[in-house]
């Protein structure tokens, strides 16, 4: 509820954060975002495209990106559009439920164990389905 009310979220971290929650929280209700550029933000924000990136540590970096984004409404909407659509393209529960059959696919047959890729399949129509 509170991730609604923001018109920007920022998240300038000083030390090695991973993939935040909130930035994607942000980004999958539209809200455009600034990051530094550390840890696993770089994973999910690309400057000028799902967002802006401000160098670690620099205030003046900062300011700069927020004011561009206060300054320019036409800039924050296409940032909160296009983040929203990576972030449903790469952490929706249907990309989650895909990548999770992938991979325990690939594992089953490297193990040698029989690879069930119709029931692979079944599972997936099946949540796809609701």
């Amino acid at each position: 509820d509170v991730l609604r009310t923001l018109d920007i979220l920022a998240l300038p971290v000083l030390w090695g954060e991973g993939t935040s929650n909130a930035v994607l929280e942000a980004m999958s209700l539209g809200r455009p975002v600034v990051v530094s550029d550390d840890g696993g933000m770089r994973d999910v924000v690309v400057d000028g495209q799902t967002g802006l990136v401000v160098e670690k540590g620099s205030q003046s970096a900062l300011e700069k990106a927020l004011k561009r984004l206060i300054e320019d409404a036409d800039l924050r909407r296409r940032l909160g559009r296009s983040g929203q659509k990576w972030v449903e393209q790469h952490h929706s529960m249907q990309a989650m439920v895909d990548t999770f059959l992938y991979w325990t696919q690939k594992a089953t047959t490297c193990r040698g164990l029989p690879n069930d890729t119709n029931r692979t399949e079944d599972i997936r129509n099946r949540y796809h389905e609701k």
